[in-house]
C-alpha cells in the first residue's frame, strides 16, 4: 500500500522489485503456514467430539506467532522500500494513504454498521 500511486523511476522500480524478491520467500512461507495452522484450528473446530479453548490454546498461540513473524518480515520490506522513495514521493504516498483512509470511512458511513451474526439453530 505504501507505493499507490507513487511514480518511481527506473532504478527506483528495480530496487523495489530487488527488495520485494529478497523478502518473497519468507513472506510465502510465512502465509503458507499461516493457512496450514488456520486450517487445522478449523478441522479441529469441526471434528466430532469435545473441544475445549485448552485443546486450542497450542494451535492459536502458534498462529498468532506466524501472524506476528509475517507481519515483521512484510514491515522490513516496507521500511527497505520506504528508504529508496524521495521526499517527494513519501509526501504523496502519505496524501494518497489519508485519501484511502478517507475513502473507507465513507464506504463504513454509507454502508452502516455491520448487522448482528444469525441467531444459532
Amino acid at each position: 500500500m505504501l507505493l499507490v500511486g507513487v511514480i518511481l523511476t527506473p532504478e527506483q522500480q528495480a530496487e523495489v522489485k530487488t527488495i520485494m524478491q529478497s523478502h518473497r520467500q519468507a513472506i510465502e512461507s510465512l502465509r503458507q503456514q499461516l493457512d496450514t495452522q488456520r486450517e487445522q484450528l478449523m478441522t479441529r473446530l469441526t471434528s466430532p467430539g469435545q473441544v475445549s479453548l485448552a485443546d486450542l490454546a497450542p494451535l492459536e498461540q502458534e498462529s498468532a506467532q506466524t501472524d506476528a513473524q509475517l507481519r515483521q518480515e512484510m514491515l522490513k520490506a516496507a521500511v527497505e522500500v520506504r528508504a529508496v522513495l524521495t521526499p517527494d514521493q513519501l509526501a504523496k504516498a502519505a496524501a494518497n494513504q489519508q485519501k484511502l483512509a478517507q475513502i473507507h470511512g465513507e464506504m463504513r458511513d454509507v454502508m452502516g454498521p455491520l448487522p448482528p451474526p444469525p441467531d444459532a439453530p
